[in-house]
């Protein structure tokens, strides 16, 4: 009879076994990554100046960890197209030394003395201000990592942003996120005062050329050769797109501007410009914002 109680409680082991879900080879690799089993605080508390809220800014969504959809541990989570609008109430909990130095969802590194956070549905970055409701103590972070995947919990703070909420040593705090969106440059009044200088010059300048006497201006030489440069600002298959950028930037800037169009690409340009220096200037404050990689063309 002991024989085959045991066989018994065997198969019904196993059957359980087979029941659970098999891990799938990302859960694997998150037992495996990190160097210590445990979540733990660091030796030190922050410092002052790590004390600091994150500052909101606009950023276009990072190339990884915004999958329209993921799986952890057999859930599936979808990703939110954008934050506008968004609040949550839910727990917070915080992750510290176990994770620190780690890579996060969309590959920067994980800095536990950083205003940073986790959160499963909202896109990478956002900005994101988190109010613990007990206490009404406030702090801004920027969500770059997915997480926390434990039952009735919303945010995973840095251990700096739990600190700054004094919910250390409770582990876990009920609390309010807001998503703070920040649009993009060319739609941010205060852009304009931040290019006057430069859009004042161009424009100038351009005014200044047109009081020339014909003969005097190289662009309307009959025998001028010189190509003219302009500053091409991005590159898009979505033709209205391409036309709504141009509209605005060429308001924006106070310059001519175009779309070139080549096998289904529209290339947004603005220009000509007379010197390089301008078509510089511009590139400088361009690359402030969304448009990282404007450079110079020159054409006919």
């Amino acid at each position: 009879m002991m024989k085959w109680f045991f066989a018994v409680a065997c198969i019904s082991s196993l059957a359980a076994c087979s029941n659970s879900p098999p891990k799938s080879e990302s859960d694997k690799y998150q037992e495996r990554r990190y160097h210590q089993k445990h979540d733990s605080a660091p030796e030190s508390i922050p410092e002052l100046k790590e004390l600091s809220d994150a500052v909101p800014k606009y950023e276009p969504k990072s190339r990884g960890g915004n999958r329209s959809q993921y799986t952890v541990r057999g859930k599936t989570y979808r990703v939110m197209d954008h934050a506008k609008g968004f609040t949550e109430v839910g727990h917070a909990s915080w992750y510290g030394k176990k994770f620190h130095g780690h890579k996060t969802s969309n590959g920067e590194i994980y800095d536990m003395y950083a205003m940073s956070a986790a959160h499963k549905n909202l896109p990478i970055p956002t900005y994101v201000k988190v109010t613990r409701i007990d206490n009404g103590k406030q702090v801004i972070v920027r969500v770059n990592d997915r997480g926390p995947f434990h039952q009735g919990r919303v945010i995973d703070l840095s251990y700096a942003a739990a600190h700054k909420l004094d919910m250390l040593k409770s582990g876990t705090s009920k609390v309010k996120l807001e998503a703070i969106v920040v649009p993009p440059p060319w739609e941010q009044e205060p852009l304009f005062e931040a290019i006057t200088p430069v859009s004042t010059s161009l424009k100038v300048e351009a005014q200044t050329a047109e009081t020339l006497p014909i003969a005097a201006s190289p662009a309307m030489s009959p025998t001028n050769t010189e190509p003219d440069l302009y500053v091409q600002v991005t590159a898009t298959q979505d033709s209205t797109k391409a036309a709504r950028l141009v509209d605005q930037l060429a308001l924006l800037f106070e310059t001519d501007a175009r779309t070139i169009n080549e096998q289904q690409i529209h290339k947004v340009q603005l220009g000509p410009f007379k010197t390089e220096d301008d078509a510089n200037k511009l590139i400088e404050i361009l690359k402030q914002g969304e448009f990282s990689s404007a450079f110079k063309v020159y054409a006919q």
